[in-house]
């Protein structure tokens, strides 16, 4: 079974509920909030790398051209648009969303989008601000991103083509990057329970998949 944004998703979901199951609630959304963002600052950290050793500035038209994930058609619907001092994205479906929904995992997964996104702008340069000014999974209708710096899009569009997905990576690498982010913060932060708690989450994920997965169909 390929891995997909569903297998990211509800794995994140489940390292919550466990956390908070073994720490209670309070503590394991604390812990989980701190290891997700360090998740998405080293998400961030990798993308400054490979824009670096391109020569490419760390603004925000490099922010998007190395970006690590692709959804398939249909998963994931948004928009951008631009102003002189702003790059807006708004978002109406959400596959995350869409997963933990599914799954009955929408309080411990909607957690992901409080912390990532920061990470990410963090890790990459830390120069530009984001602020989520909607979020499906607080309610609103929709999600709406704002970035304090702009960006060409026909730059960012023709240089996506030229990469043709050179910066992609499988979803099988992001959830096993993000259980080893998860497994770092909690062994320094709750060291006598971490493994409690990652294995607790691959029990119930292997009998959610139980098929394995993996980079390919």
């Amino acid at each position: 079974m390929k891995a997909t944004i569903e297998h990211h998703a509800v794995l994140y979901a489940l390292l919550v509920k466990h956390a908070c199951a073994v720490l209670g609630e309070r503590e394991g959304r604390s812990v989980m909030g701190r290891a997700t963002y360090a998740y998405g600052v080293q998400r961030g950290d990798r993308m400054a790398v490979h824009a670096e050793a391109h020569h490419d500035p760390k603004d925000m038209n490099s922010y998007f051209i190395y970006g690590e994930w692709k959804g398939e058609p249909g998963e994931n619907i948004s928009s951008m648009r631009y102003t002189d001092s702003a790059s807006i994205s708004t978002v109406t479906k959400c596959a995350w969303y869409d997963a933990w929904k599914k799954h009955g995992l929408l309080k411990e997964g909607t957690l992901y989008c409080h912390y990532v996104d920061d990470g990410l702008a963090k890790g990459f340069d830390g120069s530009f601000a984001l602020n989520v000014e909607k979020a499906i999974g607080k309610g609103d209708d929709c999600c709406i991103f704002h970035w304090n710096e702009a960006a060409d899009p026909d730059y960012v569009a023709k240089r996506k083509e030229a990469d043709a997905g050179k910066w992609i990576l499988p979803f099988s690498f992001h959830c096993e990057e993000l259980l080893d982010s998860v497994r770092m913060i909690l062994s320094i932060e709750a060291k006598d329970s971490c493994d409690a708690i990652v294995q607790a989450a691959l029990q119930e994920f292997h009998e959610i998949f139980p098929e394995e997965v993996s980079d390919e169909a």
